[in-house]
């Protein structure tokens, strides 16, 4: 059985070693929320939540896919969520698609420069 709390107002609540299995926080405002010792299994759904300073970081069972679209600024996270690798793949592949673009804009300068010389030199 799913229990909806659904775009609810928890502001400062604590579930501090409360078993939250198959419950849809997904919109709900969790700002301050202590979920320390917290078991988070099952079904339980975090996603899109406003979870803004709230403390996570001894919360058991917790997946990165439960966090989907969450708002997590200022929020304590679990070591195995805040040290996810994908972060850092993310941050490679910005990079490197950064270059690509300067590069792109460049042979794009270069190239109307080119077309723009001959044409001039065509003109005379």
């Amino acid at each position: 059985m799913l229990i909806s709390l659904r775009n609810a107002d928890l502001l400062g609540a604590d579930f501090t070693r409360a078993t939250v299995i198959n419950v849809n926080f997904q919109g709900a405002v969790l700002r301050r929320v202590k979920f320390e010792g917290a078991k988070l299994g099952g079904g339980t759904s975090l996603r899109e939540a406003d979870l803004r300073n709230a403390d996570l970081e001894g919360a058991l069972y917790l997946r990165t896919a439960q966090l989907a679209g969450a708002d997590v600024g200022g929020a304590k996270l679990p070591k195995a969520i805040g040290e996810f690798e994908g972060l850092k793949t993310i941050a490679e592949a910005t990079s490197n698609a950064q270059k690509l673009f300067i590069a792109m804009l460049a042979g794009c300068l270069y190239s109307w420069l080119t077309n723009r010389a001959a044409a001039e030199a065509k003109a005379n």
